[in-house]
């Protein structure tokens, strides 16, 4: 059995230092390993042959021990905000359940007309809170970033708009209806803590570690 390259055994001892995450790990590794795929292949077209062009590329990329150190601090600095996030889609998910109920057993029989509007807007709080708790589970795919961030956009929007056009009509005297102003603060709270997260997670996203 042949002896694994360069590159093949930075990532096996990046795989072994990050072994306390399974799921940093699996990022940070195919991360890495595309990163030293690409170097490599610069390396082979300046002339050096394969393997002289992984241990030039690993050469240059650093120790993986400092990689290990930096992930892990990038992560644990992370928990608190994604349990906040996670905890903020509990919330929209609880929003959801309780509009199912009213769904079921109050608008049929007193406003059968906006019961297709209630359902969207269920549906709506139950696919943000599910696809915010994938996000904070799988925090570095790229196109259900996308789609969170003009989602989380889109709720903030809206839920500070139904807030504010809740204030303006109870200041008119035009009915004032606590429970729509306490889903527009859970949407736009979610929203909120979701970008935040967003942000963060796009700043760690590919940063080599100092030195």
């Amino acid at each position: 059995m042949s002896e694994p390259g360069p590159i093949q055994e930075y990532l096996r001892r990046l795989r072994t230092g990050l072994r306390g995450d399974p799921r940093l790990a699996r990022r940070v590794v195919q991360e890495v390993a595309d990163h030293l795929g690409e170097a490599a292949r610069a390396e082979e077209a300046r002339g050096l042959s394969p393997a002289e062009a992984e241990r030039s590329a690993v050469d240059r990329f650093g120790p993986p021990e400092e990689l290990v150190r930096h992930y892990a601090r990038e992560s644990a600095a992370l928990r608190p905000l994604g349990a906040l996030v996670a905890l903020a889609a509990g919330g929209s998910l609880t929003v959801a359940a309780w509009l199912a109920w009213v769904l079921l057993f109050v608008l049929p029989r007193r406003d059968p007309g906006s019961v297709p509007m209630w359902t969207a807007v269920m549906l709506g709080f139950t696919g943000y809170a599910a696809l915010t708790w994938w996000h904070v589970w799988y925090p570095y795919r790229a196109r259900l970033r996308w789609v969170l961030a003009l989602g989380s956009l889109a709720a903030v929007a809206a839920g500070t708009y139904v807030v504010l056009a809740m204030d303006e009509r109870g200041r008119r005297g035009q009915g004032f209806e606590g429970y729509v102003v306490l889903m527009g603060l859970v949407l736009a709270g979610h929203g909120a803590l979701m970008l935040l997260h967003l942000w963060l997670t796009a700043r760690t996203r590919w940063k080599r570690a100092p030195g």
